[in-house]
């Protein structure tokens, strides 16, 4: 089952992202202690997991309407 949620943290020590999946975002604390010194992180991108959060094609092309 695909979880709901997607994070790619980036830690400062050049190794390739860590991508992990989750159902809720109040996980995203427990998972972000249970892996390396999270002083050493550089960011975290969160995502919607689901097919139906990816951008329409006209928008990739001329950007969201405002």
């Amino acid at each position: 089952m695909t979880k709901r949620w997607m994070a790619e943290i980036t830690y400062r020590n050049g190794d390739a992202p860590t991508v992990v999946q989750f159902e809720e975002l109040a996980e995203l604390h427990d998972i972000v202690e249970m892996w390396a010194d999270w002083n050493e992180i550089e960011q975290i991108v969160i995502t919607l997991n689901v097919s139906s959060a990816t951008p329409r094609r006209e928008e990739i092309e001329s950007g969201p309407t405002l």
